[in-house]
């Protein structure tokens, strides 16, 4: 953990890795090739419109870099455009 950066850089909570990872992954998995890319804000904001409350753009990366570091998501890239 980054001191002073407590909250953002926490390991997964349970609801994080339980709840959100494999929605977040699933959703990942049909999104291949350039034109299906997709910004980390507008994922926050689709989880939020469908009752998932506690997406921070943070939170977020963190779920994104657990997927990458455990395989969930074969090829997971990312750059500026999503």
């Amino acid at each position: 953990m980054v001191t002073g950066f407590e909250n953002y850089t926490a390991s997964l909570t349970p609801y994080e890795r339980e709840l959100l990872v494999p929605v977040i992954s699933d959703g990942l998995k049909k999104r291949i090739g350039s034109k299906y890319a997709i910004k980390n804000k507008d994922i926050c904001r689709i989880l939020r419109a469908n009752g998932y409350e506690k997406v921070t753009e943070a939170r977020m990366r963190k779920c994104i870099n657990f997927i990458r570091i455990h395989g969930l998501v074969p090829h997971l890239v990312a750059n500026s455009k999503g």
